[in-house]
């Protein structure tokens, strides 16, 4: 069938009053069921959950390449082509500062700070091809506007934006982040008071374990405190005797030194933390009590580069490598002197 030039005019102006939000189509069936959700729809109108649709446009830019843009379909746009609203439009293409310029979509979208002494204007294609940009009248927003809220009526009956809903919505968020919130300063103050027993529980096992080892230290080699001695008196004749015939006790002396020797390879073992480490170095050499400390059960059954690296690797340095029993042994001045700050 032939489709006539006015025809085709006039079903471009019924697409473009749909499109374009002037004349939107919808469906009310109240066979359909009791609420608005079943009896209302919007179906049928161009994206109709926005509030313009939106479609590319390809054209040429000033150096002739080939551009797209995504351009709305306003009211604007469906008014702009029909002469009875011509007085309500002017080309300002080349005449206006491009910085005062704004496209209408972004115009209606921005905030307030953002479109002052800015001006919205739309595009048109003239008889030449030639992109051109249009502004309008105050009176034409302003019927720009009625049409944008009697659109979002529709919007709303119809289910799409629904300020009940969004209302809603809102309001479940917001406690739902309350009680999220909530939960973590809970989850915080756990985690805290668990830290502090935590702290409290080593800070004392510490203590005892500290305290244990220099009890044990004393056991085994014992300090002598050494006193100023007190003044003494003139020496009579019984005095003067005993000095004469008193001799020194040299197995005293040598005992005490042999006590203080640190030639023998030792652990501190109240203060072991069970960490393993000597343990997987030579179990051997290394072995645990009854209290899972560990203690030197034969320093012959390892090497001295054994006891310096175990004694290296003991998070608490409490492993003392002494001095090498195997003269022969390979590397022993460089070991000897890592040993050092360790014994």
């Amino acid at each position: 069938v032939a489709v006539d030039e006015t025809d085709m005019h006039g079903y471009l102006s019924a697409a473009g009053a749909l499109e374009s939000r002037l004349f939107p189509v919808f469906e009310f069936n109240p066979d359909n069921g009791g609420t608005w959700r079943e009896r209302f729809s919007l179906e049928g109108n161009p994206e109709a959950e926005k509030d313009w649709s939106v479609s590319e446009f390809k054209f040429l830019d000033q150096n002739q390449e080939e551009a797209v843009a995504s351009l709305a379909f306003t009211l604007m746009d469906w008014f702009v082509p029909d002469q009875r609203f011509r007085e309500n439009f002017w080309d300002v293409t080349g005449k206006v500062d491009e910085q005062h310029l704004m496209p209408l979509q972004d115009f209606l979208a921005a905030a307030d700070a953002d479109i002052e002494n800015r001006l919205p204007f739309v595009y048109i294609v003239d008889d030449e091809g030639v992109l051109r940009k249009i502004l309008m009248t105050e009176k034409m927003m302003r019927e720009l506007d009625r049409v944008t809220l009697k659109w979002k009526s529709l919007q709303e009956l119809g289910g799409i934006h629904n300020s009940h809903a969004l209302a809603l919505l809102e309001a479940e968020r917001e406690k739902i982040a309350a009680e999220f919130e909530t939960k973590i300063q809970e989850l915080k103050a756990a985690h805290e008071a668990e830290m502090s027993q935590a702290v409290q529980e080593l800070s004392k096992d510490l203590i005892s374990r500290i305290a244990a080892g220099l009890l044990s230290e004393g056991q085994s080699t014992p300090v002598t405190a050494e006193f100023p001695a007190a003044p003494a008196a003139a020496p009579g004749p019984a005095a003067e005797a005993e000095t004469e015939t008193a001799e020194p006790e040299p197995a005293v002396e040598e005992e005490e030194e042999e006590s203080l020797s640190f030639d023998e390879p030792y652990i501190d073992t109240p203060l072991c933390t069970s960490c393993n480490d000597c343990i997987n170095k030579n179990n051997m050499m290394f072995a645990y009590d009854d209290n899972k400390q560990a203690y030197i059960k034969d320093p012959s059954a390892g090497t001295f580069r054994q006891l310096v690296e175990a004694a290296e690797a003991c998070p608490v340095h409490i492993i003392h490598p002494g001095k090498p029993q195997n003269p022969d042994e390979p590397g022993l001045e460089e070991l000897i002197k890592r040993a050092e700050k360790f014994n």
